[in-house]
């Protein structure tokens, strides 16, 4: 969209020498076949598998940490190789506000917003009709933000996480998360869709903390898109977003692709999560006891987490104690379990073999994704460079990239409009 114009860029469809349906403005060219970077006229487009005609009751949504002013002057030694002027915030600033809005994006989801500089986003962003929701850290200055283009979705509710749980020694770090349900407004009676972007711990070393990180967030996206009519039951669409400060194959990842884990690394530390009552299934236990009782309404009170939205719980301990006793071994071993049926909308790995990357750390790596559940249906795809081709960008931020991270986006629709009865 172009800025003061109301102008949606026309994406064209086109085909690649590898058989991928692309989907590009008329300047871009990119293909996973181009091995050399400096053939690209972007080094992102957009692709797809199957190309619906129409994309009827589409949207799009853009992920995109975008490096908080306040970190990259607390550690310039990471950005040593970068042009000076590419660090200047309203330099970066100006390129990161192109590329979300090259994008067309209905809802954006940003991760390391630094609260001083929120106003840089909203003033822009607000101008072309998108509303925002807000996390800032407890003690950092940057946080997670969900836009969502209000002409076409209406915000229902939403939930903050805070990761910092005092009576869990192993979730002690100032990270959070936003969750947001929305409703298309021209479609007041389809389902809700329920977004979530989230920043996790950095520390490469401390897989346990992210994976205790991931844990709690799934348990509380698990209560939050929660839905029983009495007929039916289950999860409302869910879109997952965020710096997992993961790559493909780790712990956290396989967690939520896969649904299931079992890995020494769960227990590693002796946490008792029955100290905040998130199970092994990343479920709050007073909530999985309140559907096998097949109560229509979910008492939200009982949780045990800190800092929550909901409130604490109001039980004593020996209440909750005597609740727990029977349900004893969801908190032991060395298993973690959802049922939320998530799928990457990147395979990180390109149909030439080469492996994507989203950031550099030490080396080009992927760390940023999009999950989507499975009611949703993916309809294409903003492209990630390859390795190769990431190097070839040079260091980030750079003359056309205003983070450090590299944005991702994507298309979906529902696959059932209808409410459940």
């Amino acid at each position: 969209m172009a800025e003061g114009t109301g102008e949606v860029p026309v994406w064209t469809p086109y085909q690649s020498d590898d058989g991928i349906i692309l989907i590009s403005s008329s300047s871009s060219t990119c293909s996973d076949d181009l091995d050399d970077y400096s053939q690209k006229h972007e080094y992102q487009c957009w692709e797809s598998d199957n190309v619906t005609s129409g994309f009827s009751d589409s949207f799009r949504v853009l992920s995109y940490n975008v490096l908080a002013q306040n970190l990259l002057e607390c550690h310039p030694y990471l950005y040593k190789d970068c042009t000076p002027t590419n660090l200047i915030w309203e330099e970066r600033f100006s390129k990161i506000y192109n590329q979300i809005i090259n994008a067309n994006p209905d809802i954006i989801c940003l991760q390391e917003v630094e609260e001083a500089r929120l106003t840089d986003f909203t003033s822009k962003l607000e101008t072309i009709g998108f509303k925002t929701f807000f996390k800032k850290k407890k003690i950092k200055q940057d946080g997670c933000a969900i836009f969502f283009r209000s002409s076409k979705f209406e915000m229902i509710d939403n939930l903050t996480v805070e990761f910092h749980q005092p009576n869990l020694p192993i979730l002690n770090r100032d990270n959070v998360a936003c969750l947001a349900k929305l409703k298309l407004r021209d479609k007041p009676d389809s389902m809700p869709i329920v977004v979530v972007t989230t920043h996790l711990l950095y520390n490469p070393r401390r897989m346990d903390v992210r994976l205790a990180q991931i844990r709690l967030l799934l348990a509380e996206i698990d209560r939050f898109a929660y839905y029983n009519t009495g007929r039916n039951r289950g999860h409302w669409p869910i879109i997952l977003t965020g710096d997992f400060n993961s790559q493909p194959n780790s712990q956290v990842v396989r967690l939520i692709r896969e649904g299931y884990i079992s890995d020494p690394i769960v227990n590693e530390d002796q946490s008792d999560w029955r100290n905040i009552n998130v199970t092994n299934h990343c479920e709050h236990l007073p909530l999985h006891m309140n559907r096998l009782s097949e109560n229509l309404t979910s008492d939200f009170s009982i949780t045990l987490i800190h800092n929550s939205d909901y409130g604490e719980s109001n039980l004593s301990e020996d209440e909750m104690y005597s609740k727990r006793v029977q349900f004893e071994e969801m908190f032991k071993g060395m298993t973690l379990r959802h049922s939320l049926k998530f799928s990457s909308v990147y395979d990180h790995v390109k149909k030439n073999g080469k492996k994507e990357g989203t950031t550099f750390q030490n080396s080009w790596v992927t760390v940023d994704y999009i999950f989507y559940s499975n009611l949703l249906k993916l309809e294409e795809r903003l492209s990630l460079p390859s390795v190769s081709d990431a190097r070839r960008m040079g260091p980030l931020p750079n003359d056309s990239c205003g983070s450090d991270h590299i944005p991702l986006a994507a298309m979906f629709t529902l696959r059932n409009l209808s409410m459940p009865s």
